[in-house]
């Protein structure tokens, strides 16, 4: 009895051993590494989020980088120093305006760690909304739906993002990006276009509002294949025996993360600006409808 006992002791130790082995293995985990998320735009300027890798004991959850500094390139001269805003946003001044035609990348230094380096960024015009329609439905006024319209003529970017907020009494929620947030869902990527007019379909469920603000984001080529990423990603989250593992996309020389550039149109349309069309076909209440190109931004 005394045996069995002292081999299941034996036994036990022995595998605690190889587990220690296992978690402790550097493989696993091989230092801090920067994780650099950020963004290059005509209309916003540049910002980034910077954070580092965690190990996999979970003994250190803190992903915060002291002392970062975030240079940002214009065909490789550095132009800017980003300014700290938190623990994690780094935003450039209001003067800071990129120039279409031009490329934009970002270096990230932080004390104790490898540099990073983006690839770079050109920058683009922007594509408007041409015009919108709400439709209205009288058994469910709560549910709306909006289409909007616009021209695809570029040439290098084939990629687009509709955002459309709406106001009421000026209050809407805080749109501010953070690490917290994701100014992008990839989810939401308009990439099935053709040259000429396009539409785009969101359902919207706000009850009443006063005023709309309108975005339509021109997307660079990079940022498109790190949105695909993001859904084949979340595809193979979903069903993990999906044909082949996916990771996602970076751009990132030395670290993780993505740094991308965008274009974006942007038009505040209040309801005196819209007419109002009421039919009774199929339920539908009324439709809103609106030429974006008579409107100011």
């Amino acid at each position: 009895m005394k045996n069995i006992f002292k081999s299941i002791i034996m036994v036990t130790i022995v595998y605690s051993c190889v587990f220690t082995k296992e978690i402790d293995d550097p493989a696993l985990y091989d230092g801090d590494r920067l994780i650099v998320q950020g963004y290059v735009s005509p209309q916003d300027g540049a910002w980034v989020v910077v954070k580092k890798t965690l190990p996999p004991n979970r003994l250190n959850d803190d992903d915060r980088v002291a002392h970062a500094v975030v240079t940002v390139y214009e065909d490789n001269t550095p132009v800017a120093v980003l300014n700290r805003i938190d623990d994690y946003l780094y935003e450039s001044d209001a003067s800071f305006v990129p120039e279409e035609g031009k490329r934009y990348s970002v270096q990230v230094k932080a004390d104790n760690m490898t540099e990073v380096y983006s690839a770079a960024q050109p920058i683009f015009s922007a594509t408007p909304v041409d015009s919108f329609k709400i439709f209205i439905f009288d058994k469910n006024p709560d549910f709306r739906y909006l289409i909007a319209y616009f021209t695809h003529d570029h040439p290098t970017c084939d990629a687009y993002y509709l955002k459309t907020i709406f106001y009421r009494d000026g209050v809407n929620s805080d749109l501010r990006f953070s690490q917290f947030s994701q100014f992008f869902y990839a989810f939401g990527l308009i990439d099935h276009v053709v040259h000429g007019v396009n539409s785009v379909e969101r359902q919207i469920e706000y009850v009443d509002f006063d005023s709309t603000r309108i975005e339509l984001y021109t997307l660079s080529p990079d940022l498109k294949k790190f949105l695909e990423s993001q859904q084949k990603y979340s595809s193979n989250e979903d069903m993990p025996f999906f044909e082949q593992p996916h990771p996602v996309f970076d751009n990132i020389r030395g670290g993780f993360g993505i740094f991308s550039s965008y274009s974006v149109c942007r038009k505040m349309i209040y309801n005196d600006h819209v007419y109002t069309t009421p039919v009774g076909w199929r339920g539908l209440l009324e439709i809103r409808v609106l030429n974006l190109n008579t409107i100011s931004k």
